[in-house]
C-alpha cells in the first residue's frame, strides 16, 4: 500500500504532520494514491520531504485537485485509518522500526512531483516496459455495453465541489465489492486512465471507493 516518488521542496512550508499527531489532521483526508497491479488493490503515493517520507493529505476535494492536479487518483481515508497505516509500517515492540511516513496536508505540489494513476506527470507514458507502472490495469465503472456503440461510457459520480469523479477500482473484485455485481466496467492500462477522465468531462479520479447502496445497480440494465 506504498508507492514511493519524487522529492518535494520544502520552500512553501505547507504543514507536516507526524502519525503520533492526528488529532491535529482532519477526520478524514483525500490522500493521493494509485493502483497496485500486483497486490490488485490501492497503494498510497509518497513523497521525500526534509529526509522523510510524506503521505500526501488534504482537507477538501478542492484543495486535492489545486495541490495534486486531476489526473492523481485519490481515496477519502478516515485520518485514525491513515495512522494504523503507518504504525503497521513502522514495526511494534517486539520488532525494529524500518518504516514511517507522515503526512504533508494541503501542499501544492509542482508539476515534476504530481502523479497519475501510472507514473509521474511530467514523464512520457512507458509503453515499452511491461514493468512500467503505466501498464497497470485499472477498471473504469462505465455504462452497460449496447449494441452499435462504437466506445464504451463512463458512469460518472458527483463529489463534493460539483466535481465528477470516475470511479477507478484496482481489481474486478474491487469493482464488485465497491458497486455491486451488476456494475459494467472497462479495463484498460493506467497510462490511459487521465486521458479517459478528459473524454468523459470528469475532473477526477476516485480509486477503491465505496459507493452508497442508492447509487448501485439493481441490475445488468
Amino acid at each position: 500500500m506504498i508507492s514511493e516518488g519524487s522529492q518535494v521542496s520544502s520552500a512553501d512550508g505547507p504543514g507536516v504532520f507526524d502519525l503520533d499527531e492526528r488529532a491535529e489532521l482532519p477526520g478524514q483526508l483525500y490522500v493521493a494514491c494509485r493502483p497496485d497491479g500486483g497486490a490488485g488493490d490501492a497503494m498510497l503515493e509518497l513523497r521525500e520531504w526534509d529526509g522523510g517520507q510524506v503521505a500526501l493529505g488534504y482537507s477538501t476535494l478542492d484543495r486535492f485537485l489545486e495541490g495534486c492536479g486531476h489526473d492523481q487518483p485519490w481515496i477519502l481515508i478516515p485520518s485514525e485509518r491513515l495512522a494504523e497505516i503507518g504504525l503497521e509500517k513502522a514495526g511494534n515492540a517486539f520488532e525494529p522500526t524500518t518504516f514511517r511516513f507522515g503526512v504533508l496536508l494541503n501542499a501544492s505540489l509542482p508539476h515534476g512531483a504530481r502523479g497519475t494513476a501510472g507514473g509521474l506527470a511530467w514523464e512520457e507514458p512507458r509503453w515499452d516496459d511491461e514493468e512500467s507502472p503505466d501498464w497497470t490495469m485499472v477498471h473504469l465503472a462505465s455504462q452497460p455495453f449496447r449494441p452499435g456503440n462504437d466506445q464504451a461510457l463512463l458512469e460518472l459520480q458527483p463529489m463534493p465541489g460539483d466535481h465528477l469523479a470516475v470511479m477507478a477500482y484496482s481489481s474486478a473484485a474491487a469493482v464488485e465489492a465497491g458497486c455491486g455485481p451488476h456494475q459494467a466496467s472497462v479495463r484498460i492500462p493506467a497510462g490511459l486512465v487521465g486521458e479517459a477522465r478528459r473524454q468523459s468531462g470528469a475532473d477526477t479520479i476516485c480509486l477503491d471507493t465505496p459507493l452508497p447502496q442508492q447509487l448501485r445497480h439493481t441490475s445488468a440494465n
